[in-house]
């Protein structure tokens, strides 16, 4: 199967600095349609529409090249993405951040299921984020929640690049986690917080993936 290329750094002792996890374009599409999918809690009705899950796949073949993959090759970056106006590349770009994401927070951190944490915010509180509050993108779980009121493994970051990544990447990404809201913060004071940067090699455009953990402090 196609491989993902992944490295890490300090900030996540526990993983390898440098790997590859591989992923059939069937993985990638699924992790596409399920991520931050907030309908895992069931009680709470949430009806979600196959257009949502027909945009995701579309962005997703925008982004990579899905077809005619081999037995150790690399996701490349669309033939056609590049001649997209910068408008049209942010949300596929974001797309393909929010599913790498997901897809190394199952391979590298076993989380069964991730969840929008402004969602898991709106289930709990009946509000929005208030307005100006950094936090990150995604809550991880081991296994399925049954309420949003379980405790979560990770909570992560995800951010999408149309070409390489840099230092202000990750310092943006970490400014994410400065602010996280007390609601939140009482189901994730125990879970590993975890920026993840979805990014293309500069020469041969392989669809690779950096993590890391912020590099500020939280203050609640």
């Amino acid at each position: 199967m196609p491989i993902v290329e992944y490295t890490s750094d300090r900030n996540l002792p526990h993983i390898n600095s440098h790997g590859a996890e591989d992923f059939s374009p069937l993985d990638v599409l699924l992790h596409s349609i399920a991520v931050g999918n907030p309908s895992i809690f069931a009680a709470h009705n949430y009806s979600r529409p196959l257009e949502n899950i027909l945009l995701r796949i579309a962005y997703i073949y925008n982004g990579i090249d899905l077809r005619n993959q081999n037995s150790n090759s690399w996701f490349r970056q669309s033939s056609y993405f590049p001649a997209l106006d910068g408008s049209e590349k942010t949300p596929i770009s974001y797309t393909l951040g929010m599913t790498q994401c997901s897809m190394m927070a199952e391979r590298l951190f076993n989380a069964a299921v991730t969840v929008h944490l402004d969602a898991v915010y709106n289930l709990l509180t009946g509000t929005g984020i208030p307005r100006g509050c950094a936090r990150p993108d995604l809550l991880a779980y081991t296994t399925t929640p049954r309420s949003p009121h379980d405790p979560c493994k990770l909570i992560m970051e995800a951010k999408g690049r149309s070409g390489g990544y840099s230092s202000t990447d990750i310092t943006e990404a970490s400014r994410q986690f400065s602010s996280i809201p007390q609601t939140i913060a009482k189901i994730a004071g125990n879970a590993q917080e975890v920026i993840s940067i979805s990014h293309f090699a500069y020469t041969k455009l392989f669809w690779r993936n950096h993590l890391t953990a912020p590099h500020v402090s939280r203050s609640n």
